[in-house]
């Protein structure tokens, strides 16, 4: 059952023709791109409606190491991953390695797509189904959160089997997801910060979730100063509201330079705190160990800071089960462990549980800025 807050996909297959015509299945339409400002992000973002709950979706270039797709992960919350029917995984770890790094960076909920469409046998489509199920659960996807769709080749009932599982009209799933059926609160992560006249700033940045309107009161923390938005724009038009998903320029009255990429845009102050400590799980990715007492480059949405490395636990399975081991020194390629890390300023970052857009996170070396590890935070000292 997909929870009804999520709405950012992230597609992928090895058949990059065939990801295009799934890309149309899911947009109802030949694609067309948005407009997007080109510091947002150099991948294609789509926007698309079903019974009124709007999705964002973007195409993952495969050919490439997964590791520098981190941007593309980070504003994503489902996968989508196509296989034709006679796929063989022992051939592949490109794609592998996709499918790892989306549930490291916490993808936790992915649709299978299977094309069945140039065979009549039954039971191809039953045996590429549990290759490809081990294959996401030997990479931390938990079966509940895995979904199985047959595309046979007739649009129509594809298009409906996808539609339903991404909205749900079962009584029991809106139960249980009753508490994201309010508007969720609005959350922009400042990318840019440009000077427009002595008076006035101007803030590009994606709306992660939430609504903004023209003339709403927003806060920009952790400087906790409320501000009257005197525009939007979207695609160098003017528009009176921006939803989440959309790629944007808004302008205020602010005449100082306190404001800074980086800082977070939001109508609820209240829920969001700044931090210079945390807790995260994290995925060592690289040759070069994750070392305690040393300092690295911290990513997280807009944020890049020095994080200081304070302990290291890794976890163990023993018996089916995750054993913490006593505390380490370092965390060596491939393995997980829970770090600890404090920074200099505060930050706004969250625990994945509270906002997965803030909780996102990736250590890089401070002085060659190579990618050494990344992972999702798991817990965050507010004091």
């Amino acid at each position: 059952m997909l929870p009804v807050n999520l709405n950012s996909i992230a597609l992928l297959g090895k058949e990059s023709s065939k990801v295009d015509d799934l890309m149309k299945v899911f947009l109802g339409k030949d694609i067309v791109k948005n407009d997007l400002t080109d510091e947002i992000s150099e991948n294609l973002i789509y926007n698309f409606q079903i019974k009124k709950k709007r999705f964002t979706i973007q195409k993952i270039n495969v050919e490439i190491p997964a590791e520098e797709s981190i941007n593309n992960y980070n504003i994503s919350d489902i996968l989508v991953a196509y296989f034709p029917v006679d796929y063989n995984q022992t051939t592949d770890t490109i794609l592998k390695n996709h499918i790892f790094m989306a549930n490291t960076f916490g993808i936790e909920h992915a649709i299978v797509v299977i094309d069945t469409s140039n065979t009549l046998d039954t039971k191809n489509f039953i045996k590429t189904r549990s290759r490809i199920k081990d294959l996401f659960i030997n990479r931390n996807f938990k079966t509940s959160n895995l979904r199985f769709i047959e595309h046979r080749g007739n649009i129509k009932l594809f298009k409906k089997d996808i539609d339903e599982y991404l909205v749900s009209d079962n009584k029991n799933n809106k139960a249980k997801n009753k508490i994201f059926e309010k508007a969720p609160d609005l959350l922009l992560s400042i990318n840019n910060v440009f000077k427009v006249d002595k008076n006035h700033v101007g803030i590009n940045g994606r709306i992660s979730c939430g609504t903004l309107n023209l003339g709403q009161e927003v806060s920009i923390l952790p400087l906790k100063q409320k501000f009257k938005v005197l525009e939007i724009q979207k695609s160098h038009k003017s528009i009176k509201t921006a939803n989440g998903g959309d790629n944007i320029g808004l302008m205020i009255k602010h005449r100082n330079n306190f404001i800074k990429q980086g800082m977070v845009i939001t109508d609820a102050q209240d829920k969001l705190g700044s931090t210079k400590n945390i807790e995260a799980q994290l995925v060592n990715l690289n040759g070069k160990p994750v070392k305690v007492n040393e300092s690295y480059i911290l990513r997280c949405h807009n944020i890049d800071a020095i994080g200081h490395v304070n302990l290291i636990n890794i976890k163990l399975k023993c018996k089916g089960k995750d054993k913490i081991k006593d505390t380490v020194d370092s965390l060596l390629l491939g393995e997980k462990g829970l770090v600890n890390i404090s920074f200099r300023e505060p930050l706004i970052i969250t625990g994945n549980n509270q906002n997965k857009h803030l909780s996102r996170i990736a250590i890089l070396d401070k002085d060659t800025r190579e990618l050494i590890g990344m992972g999702v935070v798991k817990s965050v000292n507010y004091k």
